[in-house]
């Protein structure tokens, strides 16, 4: 009888450890995803054309320099998709305006990643991850390319899976024509 109880609670200890894991959100790798941290845009002066209509961007985050165009930071949390600001991203010629975070987070082989973003406005939208090794940029990887064209918000996710030579990732957005994006998420999928 000891011996069968034993079995019992040992068995229930197992599967309660596993219930606990069960129906959680994935931890979220990036801080201000929802754009709500502000900071000035400081540029040098190289690319200080470039980007001068670029006053202000979400802390984190940044321009990228080979793919110029306007971001601006809306102020107003009756349209935003959550909390009080979004971001609109301009560019009228592709491949359009290029906007990443600055944190590039290290990854093994194998492992699988998900990036979400609510978007509306129109335009085209390219969603996904830039990827390094030690050294350099290896390109894109889990690229979601959409045509945007709605005044509602709506929600775009990408998952992908990390290959040999990837060392590092980081979310990465462009768009080209009038596009509004909010609330970024950028998870490790189980």
């Amino acid at each position: 009888m000891i011996r069968e109880n034993r079995t019992i609670v040992v068995g229930c200890g197992i599967l309660l450890m596993a219930l606990q894991g069960f129906g959680q959100e994935p931890e979220e790798l990036i801080e201000n995803g929802g754009f709500e941290g502000i900071v000035p845009y400081v540029v040098n002066e190289i690319h200080k054309e470039v980007f001068r209509d670029v006053k202000e961007i979400p802390k984190g985050w940044t321009m990228n320099v080979a793919y110029p165009g306007k971001l601006t930071v809306i102020y107003d949390a009756e349209t935003a998709h959550g909390g009080s600001k979004f971001i609109r991203l301009e560019q009228s010629m592709p491949p359009g305006v290029g906007f990443y975070h600055l944190d590039r987070k290290a990854v093994l082989p194998g492992e699988k990643y998900s990036i979400s973003i609510w978007v509306k406005g129109k335009g085209q939208f390219i969603l996904r991850a830039y990827s390094y090794d030690d050294k350099v940029s290896l390109g894109t990887i889990g690229d979601r390319i959409v045509d945007v064209a709605s005044e509602e918000w709506v929600k775009y996710t990408t998952s992908f899976t990390i290959s040999e030579s990837v060392k590092y990732i980081c979310p990465a957005f462009h768009a080209t024509g009038i596009v509004d994006i909010d609330d970024t998420s950028f998870t490790k999928q189980q």
